[in-house]
């Protein structure tokens, strides 16, 4: 499903038509997006391997650290797994993957490449990688030449903001109405949110007009006292 048709859509859950007033555009991208990210979420905590990525990358020789976002194209939501490759590409039936193993960046400066050559029975390279804040990679001991590794992540989706953006596409392409369905969830709980805010509001005010009236209206005392003595 494109914005453009998620637009649309949520319009008419919301039970208006047209793109003008409170549900502009903007307004509606803004929903859209949000219950984008939300099922994401889900799908990422469920089952992350539905939106994982393999990234193909040369870690450099005698580097500390490779950054997985350079150049700012994207951010990373998790990162699953890696792998050394004889040959810098992506993995292939010629280019076989060897799993690295995980280690806390506190216990990876530590690390002696031959201790730990198995780990559960599987036979590791003897490197350890350590994600640094979900945007680089260490690995140890460093390199001493260039090093080529495939990253398995997810990234983070970027916001929709053109009519012919597609909202997800391949296995999740069957959670598009779901979006489209969590997008008016919120946006109602918002006019819900602001018609209980403006009762309220009538209400004390018309409570406080009443107090105001009550006291203009009620007779003074020495008033009183005028009209009992006459």
């Amino acid at each position: 499903m494109q914005l453009g048709t998620a637009r649309t859509t949520l319009r008419d859950m919301l039970g208006t038509r047209g793109g003008g007033g409170t549900w502009d555009d903007t307004t509606c991208d803004l929903y859209i997006n949000m219950a984008a990210r939300l099922i994401w979420r889900k799908v990422l905590a469920i089952n992350p391997g539905l939106i994982a990525v393999d990234e193909a990358i040369t870690y450099a020789a005698s580097a500390t650290s490779h950054s997985l976002v350079s150049g700012g194209t994207f951010k990373v939501d998790a990162i699953l797994a890696a792998f050394s490759v004889p040959s810098a590409g992506a993995i292939s039936s010629t280019n076989i993957p060897t799993p690295l193993y995980p280690s806390e960046f506190s216990d990876i400066e530590v690390f002696n490449a031959s201790e730990e050559p198995f780990i559960n029975n599987v036979y590791r390279t003897g490197y350890k990688y350590s994600i640094l804040a979900l945007s680089s990679i260490a690995i140890r001991p460093i390199p001493q030449s260039a090093f080529p590794i495939v990253v398995r992540m997810v990234k983070v989706p970027t916001d929709l903001s053109a009519p012919a953006d597609e909202i997800w596409g391949g296995a999740l392409s069957g959670l598009h109405d779901i979006v489209v369905m969590r997008a008016a969830q919120l946006a109602s709980a918002k006019v819900k949110e602001a018609a209980r805010l403006w009762q309220q509001f009538e209400l004390e005010a018309w409570s406080n007009a009443q107090e105001s009236l009550q006291g203009t209206l009620q007779t003074p005392a020495a008033v009183r006292h005028t009209e009992a003595s006459l």
